[in-house]
């Protein structure tokens, strides 16, 4: 992929060290647009809750909150959520502990929600 003020440069590398390519989107940032326009409209008429939400799609930081945190009130009798620090956005950083109560039994920790537009890796910590 490229910009279009790199596009000639791409090419003539390819050309150059005899490397085939084909063009397969014409215009990544128009489908993008398409689909961003897509997701806003259908996230009107019907805004991800606990219920619906999914995972085959990409979700905004404040869209994953608000999920984590409709989750964590829907299962309150073994999740709590607590605001561990801040991104360097100032964006609070959740902790989601799911238990039964007591001590001494193993844990696990899952980490994840690094990198903007990372979409997989919500969707693995939350599933």
């Amino acid at each position: 992929m490229a910009t279009d003020e790199n596009k000639k440069f791409l090419l003539d590398y390819l050309k150059t060290h005899g490397l085939d390519h084909s063009i397969m989107i014409a215009d990544v940032e128009k489908l993008v647009s398409e689909e961003r326009a897509q997701m806003s409209l259908k996230r009107l008429i019907n805004p991800p809750t606990v219920k619906n939400f999914g995972w085959t799609q990409y979700y905004s930081a404040e869209e994953i909150d608000a999920w984590v945190k409709d989750t964590v009130t829907k299962h309150s009798d073994i999740s709590t959520v607590e605001v561990i620090g801040q991104t360097t956005e100032n964006r609070p950083i959740h902790l989601v502990k799911i238990s039964t109560g007591g001590s001494g039994k193993p844990s696990i920790f899952i980490d994840g929600t690094f990198h903007a537009r990372e979409w997989v890796s919500p969707a693995v910590v939350s599933f």
